[in-house]
């Protein structure tokens, strides 16, 4: 009867075990992709493109073409998400098609070009958000 007992708590902390080590394998596989896509894109790329961005005398938008360089090809690496997780691919990728429409703004003076500029903060915002809220824990 005991050692009926003591196979059966073997049993289920063996399987505890096998459950464990399977989710910090998941958080090691998770952390290749973050680094490979989003790393330097959320830490460097992103914040400096974004900070060439301004409006030339006329009132359009200029140094953009960096940034809408970086949006698409993030768009271009996200694309195996479609398959293991439609919704954070579909969500991503939306928002990276709104703050690339975003980058065209035309012949906007003054206040508009403020409010243009804080749309795409918070666009890029939000983006990193959605990132952020796949691979960290809150």
């Amino acid at each position: 009867m005991l050692s009926a007992i003591i196979s059966f708590l073997a049993l289920i902390l063996s399987g505890y075990s096998f459950y464990k080590q399977r989710e910090r394998e998941k958080i090691v596989q998770n952390t290749i992709f973050f680094e490979k896509i989003f790393f330097k894109f959320l830490t460097q790329d992103c914040v400096e493109a974004r900070n060439d961005i301004r409006f030339n005398s006329d009132g359009k938008l200029e140094n953009t073409e960096r940034f809408e360089n970086l949006v698409a090809d993030l768009g271009k690496k996200i694309e195996f998400y479609e398959y293991v997780d439609k919704n954070f691919y579909e969500s991503l990728k939306g928002k990276l098609n709104q703050l690339d429409e975003l980058l065209v703004g035309d012949h906007l003076k003054g206040k508009k070009q403020t409010e243009h500029f804080v749309k795409i903060d918070e666009k890029v915002e939000e983006i990193f958000n959605l990132i952020m809220n796949k691979y960290f824990v809150h």
